[in-house]
């Protein structure tokens, strides 16, 4: 018996250590696969580093690193989509500057907009100076905050944007634009191809909030790490940092040539390289794509139109420049005015100047798309337009300003350090189901709109002592008559969630207790509550479907796609090697038959709509 013991012993070391040796042997290669897969990642070849991280992904038996290979190769995925849908943009100039202090490079942006906090972070003014952006420490990951000016020395508690802007990693270095309509930011959680990509969100004056915030595309979003965007205040140029080309400590800023209608078309991963690398381009270059609008250009009557809402899309554009320069000119004078009369009067101008810019912005949305219209019209044809405007009709063109700066990173002061008052966070009531040493009331016994479920714990003549309560929290009191009190604990959601909490109930000595129901603050019956219930967590969301491009979905039909919705577009290779196209998620199943018919009539064929 002894022998035999002593055999298996040996026989089960020698197992473990050989299991050992297949773990470490697995854990090489797959670490080798990721490697691998990293350096196609950074080339821009996301299909085959998707394989290679498939591949690392199956390989291992290590679930944290099997959980971090399905981020890559989502990434890989929403890579391949944004190389489909490119650009191409004219680079001025390029600069490194340590990444400590690289703000202090961007000298088109008035000293008085940066400000830094106490803390070391650092924050951004609106145009106006009333409102304030900036990112900081939030359970671990960084989000984005904005404060508004209550008065010379007071600033509202800072609040979080609202949840659109939240991912599951950090948001960082947000920006308002000059016109205070646009807010730049960069997100490492967001629909992304890698590190931290940039995104803009725009202001709607209709919901009086900031719209949903999307990718700004390649090549100012790229593998690495993109931020803090900003066009000048003249709108001929667009600057952003990047740490794609150099080292940790440092960071290149880009100047490009402003351009709001830039031609998007697919790219292969040589061509993501090059345009990626953002090298700055000779002036003689960029005259030379002039040549579509010289005398000597055959006459076509499509590159006419083309022409013509090109022009007109940038007079409306200098003419709303011009109106918002005299705007903020009259808000300085208003701000150190103290005649109430002419106060009176500057307040009448700035008004005038509002309802002329809202009008502007309003035929410059129709203006834009013509533009688009007329270029995907040249697109059809096989012309291929210039986005610059034709230089003896473009006044702009003509000015200094327009110039290509030679030398545009001039260093300025580093942002000085504001001595801003925040209001005091109010405190707010916690309604989560808890036991306490000592029972709470409720601060407030109104219930939120939907269903709700409560436990009734017991009803009394006369009012409860928080004796009686027995450390359940938060306690809702409700006076039926003048002699009968209704006492209910928590409010849930779910119905699970207040089943699971009246075991609880029950156990501190309410063995009477039972769970209620409420929709919009009224009574409803169990049943009718848990199928209204049922009814929302079971509705259907939808994902438009369709095949035939293994090149990468044409421009013109992602002009529609991108024209209609703002959903995600996911490519997936089926197992027989057919590319799939989900674009996804549509709560209103109409929404996604209005993009479905619109991507009939361009040709696409076999596209239809699945349940999710």
């Amino acid at each position: 018996f002894s022998l035999s013991a002593m055999y298996y012993y040996r026989l089960h070391i020698f197992l473990c250590f050989a299991l050992l040796i297949s773990f470490s042997a697995t854990a090489q290669q797959a670490s080798q696969f990721e490697k691998q897969a990293d350096a196609k990642l950074s080339s821009y070849a996301f299909d085959e580093a998707s394989i290679l991280y498939k591949r690392a992904h199956d390989v291992s038996n290590d679930s944290s690193f099997k959980t971090r290979m399905l981020e890559k190769i989502t990434q890989c995925d929403n890579g391949m989509q944004m190389l489909s849908f490119a650009c191409e943009p004219i680079v001025v100039a390029s600069k490194k500057v340590p990444r400590n202090s690289f703000y202090q490079y961007y000298s088109h942006i008035e000293h008085d907009r940066w400000a830094k906090l106490s803390s070391g972070e650092i924050v951004s003014f609106s145009p106006d100076m009333k409102t304030l952006f900036f990112s900081q420490d939030n359970l671990g990951q960084r989000d984005i905050y904005t404060s508004t000016k209550i008065n010379d020395t007071l600033w509202s508690t800072p609040t979080l944007m609202g949840n659109v802007f939240l991912s599951s990693k950090d948001e960082i270095m947000p920006l308002i634009s000059f016109d205070g309509e646009k807010l730049y930011y960069s997100s490492q959680g967001l629909f992304g191809m890698g590190g931290y990509d940039m995104f803009v969100s725009e202001w709607d004056e209709n919901s009086n909030s900031w719209g949903e915030p999307q990718n700004m595309g390649f090549p100012f979003s790229s593998v690495g790490d993109d931020f803090l965007f900003s066009d000048t205040p003249d709108g001929n140029y667009s600057i952003f940092a990047s740490n794609r080309d150099c080292s940790k400590d440092s960071v290149i800023i880009y100047v490009l040539e402003f351009n709001n209608t830039p031609l998007k078309s697919s790219l292969s991963a040589s061509q993501a390289q090059r345009i990626g690398a953002l090298e700055p381009q000779p002036q003689q270059e960029a005259k030379d794509q002039s040549a579509l609008y010289d005398s000597s250009t055959p006459s076509n009557s499509s590159l006419t139109a083309y022409q013509a809402s090109l022009s007109e899309y940038w007079a409306i554009k200098d003419s709303i420049f011009s109106a918002m320069q005299k705007q903020n000119e009259t808000r300085r004078r208003l701000s150190s005015t103290v005649n109430d009369a002419d106060s009176k009067l500057l307040e009448r101008k700035i008004a005038s100047s509002e309802v002329q810019i809202f009008e502007l912005q309003h035929r410059m949305g129709q203006a834009s798309a013509n533009l688009q219209q007329a270029e995907l019209t040249l697109l059809a044809q096989g012309i291929v337009p210039n986005s610059e405007p034709k230089p003896a009709k473009h006044p702009i063109s003509q000015s200094p300003q327009h110039s290509r700066p030679d030398n545009p990173f001039t260093k300025i002061e580093s942002p000085k350090v504001a001595d801003l008052i925040f209001e005091e966070p109010q405190e707010t009531f916690d309604y989560s189901f808890r036991v306490l040493d000592e029972a709470i009331f409720a601060e407030s016994n109104e219930l939120p709109s939907g269903i709700i479920y409560q436990i009734q714990i017991l009803s009394s003549t006369r009012p409860a002592t928080l004796k009686q309560l027995k450390g359940l929290s938060p306690v809702f009191e409700k006076k039926q008559s003048p002699s009968k009190y209704i006492y209910c604990v928590g409010r849930f959601s779910k119905y699970y969630e207040a089943q699971t909490a009246l075991k609880t109930v029950k156990k501190r000595g309410f063995s009477s207790a039972f769970v209620v129901a409420f929709n919009n603050g009224k009574s409803l019956s169990l049943a009718n509550a848990r199928k209204v219930e049922a009814s929302a967590a079971n509705s259907a969301r939808f994902q438009l479907v369709f095949t035939d491009y293994p090149d990468g979905i044409p421009a013109p039909i992602l002009e529609v796609i991108r024209a209609s919705c703002s959903k995600d577009i996911a490519r997936r290779s089926s197992d027989n090697g057919e590319i799939i196209y989900y674009i996804a998620p549509f709560d209103d199943k109409n929404e996604a038959e209005a993009l479905l018919a619109k991507l009939l009539a361009v040709g696409v064929q076999g596209a239809s709509i699945e349940t999710i």
